[in-house]
């Protein structure tokens, strides 16, 4: 949403998905955690959707809205 007066635009951005994390022949690509250790490991699509078939990941919702922003045109 949004407003233009002159050559200022102020917005905002708002997101509301659903995730779900898929099936293996979906080939979805593998989720990275950035970095080495136990938080930052990289997980292949095919184990993440397995966790889901098995009960131990669940899809779920995502929304939010950004703060105001202001752009010049």
């Amino acid at each position: 949403m949004g407003e233009k007066e002159g050559d200022e635009i102020t917005y905002h951005v708002e997101v509301k998905k659903r995730y779900d994390w898929g099936t293996p022949i979906e080939h979805r690509a593998t989720v990275s955690g950035g970095g080495p250790g136990p938080m930052g490991m990289d997980l292949e699509q095919t184990d993440i959707a397995h966790l889901h078939g098995s009960g131990m990941a669940q899809d779920f919702d995502v929304s939010g809205t950004s703060d105001e922003m202001t752009a010049r045109s």
